[in-house]
């Protein structure tokens, strides 16, 4: 079926190209401009020594060695900045293929304003992390690389939590596009559990991993 779709719309392509056609001197003019854009394709001989290196880049994604919890004098910030700087990526890459594919790991800044910073990080216990730690093997495919065919687990999608957190609602949540919120602790960013938002998202919903926030109305 797909053959022959393929094979039709490539006919289709080839009558109207011959159909369209220009010819005589219009007909050169038209080959020699196809010939200059067919060689500006050609990457140039010095692209071969180019400083974009894949594997370069994807050593920069390494699994953080450890999770940290600590305080340091942070001189010199303002007495009235107070409060704590949330974030979230992808911070294990120990079975993953694509630095997307990383399971999330938060990071929390608090500032007392009495001229201390407290830092933690921890990784998002999500069902995924907790089943793959313990295996110690890949058990999930890739939402952006290795997938895994049906019989070896490919319809059920790894929920990373590691795209957005945010605290909403009174309640700090780890968000990934493709899967529910997942409830953390604001002060331990211990895991909690999945949720689904009071019964708000049914058995097959998913949440968006960047909502943004109506400070007025107190609503996203």
């Amino acid at each position: 079926y797909y053959l022959g779709m393929l094979v039709g719309s490539a006919l289709v392509l080839a009558a109207l190209a011959a159909a369209g056609r220009p010819t005589g001197p219009a007909s050169r003019l038209h080959r020699a401009r196809m010939s200059v854009r067919a060689q500006a394709t050609v990457a140039p001989a010095e692209d071969v020594d180019s400083p974009w290196d894949a594997q370069t880049w994807r050593e920069t994604y390494r699994t953080a060695p450890s999770e940290e919890s600590y305080t340091v004098q942070a001189e010199g910030l303002p007495e009235d900045l107070v409060g704590t700087f949330y974030r979230n990526g992808p911070g294990n890459f120990d079975y993953a293929k694509h630095p997307f594919d990383g399971d999330g790991m938060i990071v929390a800044v608090t500032l007392d304003g009495s001229g201390t910073a407290h830092f933690r990080n921890r990784f998002v216990r999500t069902k995924g992390y907790v089943l793959e730690q313990r295996a110690g093997k890949e058990l999930y495919s890739g939402s952006f690389s290795s997938p895994k065919p049906i019989w070896a687990g490919g319809l059920e999608p790894k929920n990373t939590a590691n795209t957005n957190v945010v605290w909403w609602g009174g309640r700090l949540l780890a968000l990934w596009e493709g899967g529910r919120p997942h409830l953390l602790d604001e002060v331990s960013l211990a895991t909690s559990r999945e949720t689904n938002l009071g019964g708000v998202l049914k058995a097959s919903d998913a949440f968006s991993a960047h909502p943004r926030m109506d400070v007025e109305r107190k609503r996203s």
